[in-house]
């Protein structure tokens, strides 16, 4: 899932904010309602609908201006909620516009659930903490090794570590590896 792209901040609107009757009652949450017939609504709406029509299924309307007791309908903007919440500027939607790691200045990407990740950090992280495959107690475990399954040590000279981009870093041991060298080699002759 990929950031929506709203405009940030929404464009400047003209003329200055018009307050709501004095027969409005405030919500609570900075918006006023009215009473139009036997229905209360929202100043803002209401006066969207007068200006402009109907506001169209799936939207909503954003202030412009940022003020919600507004009612200018210059002012207002009818928009999806997801453009609405993108444009605000609450730390959700400010994290959702970044496009790079602030710590790296890598680009985020997005896992198979949809979360948004810096994959150069992730390694970093992953590196440091010295994690070897799968996570949990079976890496706490092949952590703690301290020689193969053969008895070669795990030291800098006999340790290989697989970077495979998109996997979790792996020691291998070298000596291991030019015994199994050796014998495919073997193989190969015996073979031909």
């Amino acid at each position: 899932m990929t950031a929506p792209t709203a405009s940030y901040p929404p464009p400047v609107p003209p003329g200055p904010c018009i307050a709501p009757p004095p027969e409005a009652m405030a919500n609570g949450n900075g918006y006023f309602r009215i009473q139009v017939g036997n229905k209360k609504v929202y100043c803002h709406r209401q006066a969207y609908i007068d200006a402009y029509g109907p506001i169209p299924d799936g939207f909503t309307i954003d202030h412009l201006c940022r003020v919600k007791w507004c009612r200018n309908p210059a002012h207002l903007e009818a928009v999806t909620l997801v453009e609405n919440i993108m444009r605000s500027p609450s730390p959700p939607a400010v994290n959702a516009r970044k496009e790079a790691c602030p710590t790296c200045g890598g680009l985020y990407t997005s896992d198979s659930k949809g979360r948004r990740r810096c994959n150069p950090c992730r390694f970093t992280r992953r590196v440091e903490v010295g994690e070897t495959k799968g996570t949990g107690r079976l890496a706490d475990h092949n952590r703690a090794k301290t020689h193969c399954k053969r008895g070669h040590p795990f030291n800098e000279a006999n340790t290989y570590i697989a970077r495979t981009p998109g996997r979790t870093p792996a020691r291998h041991c070298k000596a291991c590896g030019k015994a199994r060298a050796a014998a495919r080699n073997a193989r190969r002759v015996v073979e031909s």
